[in-house]
């Protein structure tokens, strides 16, 4: 494992030198930085390009797992080797999101990430039409699963150093809401006097649904809302191996607060004794969650992009 760790920081010193050293000859030019504090900062590379970011640059992050472990994996002879993928930044949120940076001074900037998603699932099962003699009519029962949800973070971002290598701090907040997966089921054959038990596909109960009673099939179910909302102290390190690009990792701490909404299931079946459809419900409260503590504390590496 040192061997792999060590080739891959050899690596990555060699891209950072042969960044600095395209185009030679090119004359170098000063720049003069200055913080949100006024300090003037300087850090360029032999061409004259600015290695660490400045005032109005803005910050992709991806993570940087992938590459590495292809990295080691090519040193080590692996023949089964995947090629890295352009993955989101580990920032132990409720989910992935596009993280991004903007800087309003050369040590400072503002920092978000934001997912949006939706997923809806549609079964379609033939069965038999029990209305039917023909044995090759049929009708479709038909299930559709929705989930859907969104996943906002703003925080600020200080930086300190000079050098390659650069220390951040700061805090940020989320919030995060999203509809757990909820089902409906809509039968091809009717319960009815006349067919109390009809043909059906028999999808079988979502994770945590209880089995219907004998003669009962599930109509629909609904697994409520998660709301969370959370507010961090992050402190971390990122290292400038090439101009505007730079490898780094973070902590947090913070407090989270989640609530999930009250969970519905219902069935339907033929009630014999007042000869009609029955439809019954069963429900589960809801819960609340208060966290304080450490977060993400097996923090992966991540890569940032500065333009």
């Amino acid at each position: 494992m040192k061997n792999i760790l060590s080739i891959v920081f050899v690596l990555i010193a060699i891209v950072g030198f042969a960044q600095d050293q395209t185009q030679t000859g090119t004359q170098v030019t000063k720049l003069k930085i200055f913080s949100s504090s006024g300090e003037e900062n300087e850090l360029l590379s032999k061409n004259g390009y600015q290695i660490l970011p400045k005032k109005g640059d803005w910050s992709l992050g991806i993570n940087a797992t992938s590459l590495l472990q292809y990295i080691g994996n090519a040193a080590n002879g692996e023949n089964f080797n995947s090629s890295p993928g352009f993955n989101q930044v580990n920032k132990n949120l409720p989910s992935a999101t596009i993280w991004g940076k903007y800087f309003i001074a050369d040590d400072l900037a503002w920092r978000g990430g934001v997912d949006i998603f939706a997923d809806a699932d549609r079964d379609r099962f033939r069965v038999d039409d029990d209305a039917s003699s023909n044995p090759d009519d049929a009708v479709f029962d038909v299930r559709d699963i929705n989930r859907y949800g969104a996943t906002l973070s703003l925080g600020l971002e200080k930086r300190k150093g000079k050098s390659r290598v650069q220390g951040v701090y700061g805090a940020d907040a989320y919030v995060h809401y999203t509809t757990n997966n909820t089902t409906k089921v809509d039968y091809g054959n009717a319960i009815t006097a006349s067919n109390q038990s009809p043909t059906s596909a028999g999808f079988g109960n979502p994770t945590g649904v209880p089995t219907p009673a004998l003669g009962f099939r599930l109509k629909e179910a609904d697994f409520g809302n998660d709301l969370e909302f959370g507010l961090r102290g992050f402190v971390g390190v990122e290292y400038f191996f090439a101009p505007k690009m730079s490898l780094g990792g973070e902590f947090y701490w913070g407090v989270s607060y989640r609530t999930t909404g009250e969970t519905s299931v219902t069935y339907e079946g033929y009630e014999g004794s007042t000869n009609s459809v029955l439809e019954t419900s069963t429900f589960t409260e809801g819960n609340r969650d208060l966290e304080i503590g450490f977060r993400n504390t097996s923090a992966t590496i991540n890569l940032f992009f500065y333009f």
